[in-house]
């Protein structure tokens, strides 16, 4: 039957957001140093607490890298008092759970409970964080896990691509141009003293903050935390800025050969800007309209109008010191130049020409919009928590998040996206099959080529 065409004609239109607003949560310091945050979700039966440290992978010690992460695994694996599993087998007699976690900027302790056996479960966290054992039998089993998954990462294109895209735009004495989880030589050197000598140099209370959010009407955190945590000691550990310096000097185009590869993988840009950059909410609703959504322009010029990839997108990746831009997507080998130049395309327009008034108001409404549904857990809460103090974010940023993008304007949009991004100076990661693509990228003339052979898995990366 056919329908009507006024019941067609009119697109729908979008509401107002609904009002929403974050946990408020408290701040309170014991005498040992350590922080504790607070945050009553009030109904929430189910609690989560997180203990943040300074251990992010970016402090690793030269030819240590992934030592962080393997500290994290083993962390867990048993304690003085909890031997192998008994630790795992006690959490879960409490109907929680318990596991570390790292990325480049902390080292974070993670657990979920119910907030009526909150208590015991603090318990179990503070003999994890105060006295792991870090069996050699454990960190030499997680290493082994490690250089496995590694070897997948090798296999995959997607992940081989991020590898050399880092690789190539950041100087190698940077500790972004290697892998976060580190590089199979370097996880395979790393020893059970190795990964307690970095543990320990990190796990003092000076440095570090629990977060708890939950229903906690009634519950006295501050009292159990001193309790457990009241004569933990240690000195606080020296706090160093990675080095990270940029590689790029001009767009230049590298091909990791995969041989009778039937698409290409495509990475494409350049070092972007820290978290603390002052221009962050102008610069997230440019890049958002640029890639961050499925309207998206970069989007919508690859899959919608020329049919080259399931999805593209692209945004910058906030760190404490400036992370990685890029574009990525997985064409068809036959349209790899195609893609690339198309992507270019985008951002040269994005950056010389702006956004437009529409895309402005669409970006607004899909981050609002989404913004309280980043939040509706306890553990989704200590996480944005824990944002807060890795970065040393106002205590009102979420409070006052969806206003501030509210608030951004079109001339500040696209004063951002023309300052961050540089389509004339880029760095072109294509993993596909050489033979096939390589002279046409030669033609296309978008920059020198440089072509190297995919290596066995589990090979260290290209140098």
């Amino acid at each position: 039957m056919m329908v009507p065409a006024k019941l067609i004609a009119r697109k729908p239109q979008g509401g107002s957001p609904r009002t929403w607003d974050f946990p408020r949560f408290t701040r309170t310091r014991l005498d040992s140093g350590l922080n504790i945050i607070a945050a009553n979700a009030p109904g929430r039966a189910l609690g989560a607490a997180q203990l943040i440290l300074e251990a992010g992978a970016s402090n690793e010690p030269d030819g240590q890298g992934g030592v962080a992460h393997l500290a994290a695994g083993a962390l867990t694996e048993g304690t003085d008092h909890y031997k192998g599993p008994a630790f795992v087998q006690a959490v879960e007699r409490l109907g929680g759970d318990i596991f570390a976690a790292c990325d480049w900027d902390s080292f974070t302790v993670n657990l979920r409970a119910p907030i009526d056996r909150m208590e015991p479960a603090l318990e179990l966290m503070a003999e994890a964080v105060r006295n792991p054992t870090f069996s050699g039998n454990d960190v030499d089993r997680l290493k082994q896990q490690r250089m496995s998954v590694i070897m997948q990462e090798y296999a995959a294109p997607a992940s081989r691509a991020m590898i050399a895209f880092n690789r190539v735009i950041y100087n190698s004495a940077s500790p972004y141009s290697r892998s976060e989880h580190g590089e199979y030589w370097s996880v395979l050197q790393i020893g059970k003293g190795q990964v307690k000598k970095y543990y320990e140099r990190f796990a003092t209370p000076g440095s570090a903050t629990l977060v708890v959010a939950g229903d906690l009407e009634g519950f006295p955190l501050v009292k159990i935390a001193e309790k457990l945590f009241g004569r933990w000691k240690g000195k606080e550990p020296e706090r160093s800025q990675p080095l990270v310096q940029e590689a790029v000097r001009h767009t230049f185009v590298l091909v990791v050969n995969r041989e009778e590869a039937e698409q290409s993988e495509l990475n494409i840009g350049h070092v972007g800007v820290p978290r603390s950059a002052p221009d962050y909410f102008p610069l997230t609703v440019a890049t958002t309209a640029l890639g961050g959504m499925f309207n998206s322009r970069l989007n919508l010029r690859l899959r919608e109008e020329k049919g080259f990839t399931y999805g593209a997108g692209a945004g910058f990746d906030y760190r404490r010191q400036a992370g990685p831009f890029r574009a990525n997507s997985a064409v068809k080998t036959e349209v790899t130049v195609d893609a690339i130049a198309e992507t270019i395309k985008v951002l040269e327009s994005t950056r010389e020409k702006g956004i437009t008034k529409q895309e402005l108001e669409e970006v607004k409404g899909f981050l609002v919009g989404i913004f309280p549904l980043r939040f509706e857990t306890p553990q989704a809460i200590t996480s944005g928590i824990s944002s807060i103090v890795t970065h040393g974010l106002a205590d009102d940023y979420y409070a006052t998040f969806r206003a501030k993008i509210e608030s951004v304007t079109l001339d500040e949009a696209n004063q951002a996206a023309a300052e961050h991004l540089r389509p004339d100076r880029l760095a072109i990661v294509a993993v596909g099959d050489a033979e096939v693509i390589g002279d046409p990228l030669r033609n296309a003339d978008f920059g020198p080529v440089a072509v190297i052979e995919d290596p066995e898995q589990g090979q260290p990366p290209i140098h």
